[in-house]
């Protein structure tokens, strides 16, 4: 909008906001009426409700917003141009940053006050072509009206000349006349088969600055972005700030079940956790994977001892151990009675609460039993004479219960098998492979599994 004093000066001031202040001095007496004032907020107009003046006290309902220089007061002199010194847009015109004046404003000091509220600024430069656009047009279409008034007159002058003529020249001052109103009012379509009419390109023009938009140049109704934009499956469209400085959110739900949407990467500790709806990718497989069967696996193979001097050769079995395999060869002492198998928890090795059972078969079959170890030949074979190679195996039973098996050779003497059953008051912790003479020959090992 623009105002014009026609005195000599008019009055204009500006002030910056900062969320707090609501009075304002200003540089002359106002009087007390607010509707002689033309008061703006960031370029946007303010209702002479929201204010008072009192002479040189201009006071704000609520405080301006922060800004600078956002606050501008003006009086346009009460003679001037229009009853409130508005100029009437017929008396000047605007081309982007220009603005031209039918009639010269008179000289003065701040006399000439132009305003754009923020609002319209852009829509109004986004808009300026199709406006000069729809100005030329409507110009166009004015000249064709004209002319076909001319048309008309002509042909009214040639049938009061020629009476042959005058249907004709009637007819076609009609045709004219109806043409002169197309290109006038008519919002159907084209005009001409590619023109406009002035009016459909005024409201395209108004159309542009109100906001409205077209999804492509060929769209026929524009609208508001709301009405244009819609969510498609899974997707969920929110507006904030109905009324106000509004926004959109475009946003995907997770997902969930059947349900489509944002899928959620999963850590191990989510494998771990069993998280539903979370999707790990090969990395965290292959790292949980790895992570298990080294922790719930658990192949470890001990250290192998010789059993060539001394009377016991002792093993520490790692915690969480459900299988244990102990293996010797070529393994002998230097007295008759067999070596025997021990275990024990962190109170010790234990030498009581054994079941074991051995049995021999060579030159002929005999067994042997125990209570106080495991016991690994019958009394049948010698194993200060022959060598023995085998394995024994300690299977975990639940709780601290083991169960022993396993086979023996005594050299080509014969062969043995051995099992018996044991209950620890803890976990397994030690083996002991043990004679009542000394071990001269062979080595012992063992290898544990944790299932």
């Amino acid at each position: 909008m623009v105002f014009v004093s026609e005195s000599t000066s008019g009055f204009f001031q500006s002030f910056s906001g900062d969320d707090t202040e609501t009075e304002f001095t200003l540089s002359q007496d106002m009087g007390t009426d607010e509707k002689s004032l033309i008061v703006f907020i960031g370029g946007e107009p303010q209702n002479p409700s929201s204010y008072t003046v009192d002479g040189e006290t201009l006071t704000f309902n609520t405080a301006p917003v922060n800004g600078t220089d956002n606050i501008f007061i003006a009086q346009p002199n009460k003679e001037g141009k229009g009853a409130s010194g508005l100029v009437n847009p017929n008396e000047y015109t605007l081309n982007g940053d220009t603005i031209t004046f039918s009639t010269a404003p008179v000289t003065g000091t701040n006399n000439i006050f132009i305003s754009a509220p923020s609002t319209l600024v852009n829509a109004a430069s986004a808009s300026a072509e199709s406006a000069d656009t729809s100005a030329n047009n409507a110009q166009s279409s004015a000249t064709a009206s004209a002319t076909s008034e001319t048309n008309a007159a002509t042909s009214a002058t040639n049938a009061a000349t020629s009476e042959a003529n005058s249907s004709t020249h009637a007819t076609n001052a009609s045709n004219s006349a109806d043409l002169a109103e197309d290109w006038a009012i008519k919002t159907s379509g084209t005009v001409d088969g590619s023109e406009y009419s002035a009016k459909h390109y005024a409201q395209q023009a108004a159309a542009a600055v109100s906001g409205a938009v077209k999804i492509t140049s060929n769209d026929a109704i524009a609208g508001d972005l709301n009405s244009k934009l819609l969510a498609g499956s899974n997707v969920i469209k929110t507006l904030q700030n109905d009324g106000g400085n509004e926004t959109m959110t475009l946003s995907v739900p997770s997902a969930s079940g059947s349900n489509k949407g944002v899928v959620q990467k999963a850590t191990s500790g989510d494998m771990s956790a069993g998280t539903a709806d979370q999707f790990p990718d090969c990395a965290v497989v292959k790292n949980y994977v790895d992570t298990q069967v080294a922790s719930n696996s658990g192949l470890s193979i001990g250290t192998e001892q010789a059993t060539t001097s001394g009377t016991s050769k002792t093993f520490t079995i790692p915690s969480g151990a459900k299988r244990v395999t102990i293996m010797f060869d070529e393994m002998s002492t230097d007295t008759s009675t067999p070596p025997f198998l021990r275990i024990g928890d962190a109170g010790g090795i234990e030498n009581t609460g054994y079941v074991s059972m051995a049995t021999g078969v060579g030159s002929g079959t005999s067994s042997s039993s125990s209570t106080t170890q495991f016991i690994l030949l019958s009394s049948g074979f010698s194993v200060s004479t022959n060598f023995l190679t085998g394995s024994l195996t300690l299977i975990n039973m639940g709780g601290n219960k083991w169960v022993l098996s396993g086979a023996i050779s005594n050299g080509i003497h014969g062969t043995g098998t051995v099992s018996g059953v044991k209950t620890l008051t803890e976990e397994l912790t030690t083996i002991e492979f043990a004679t009542t003479g000394n071990f001269d020959s062979g080595s012992v090992r063992y290898q544990k599994i944790k299932l």
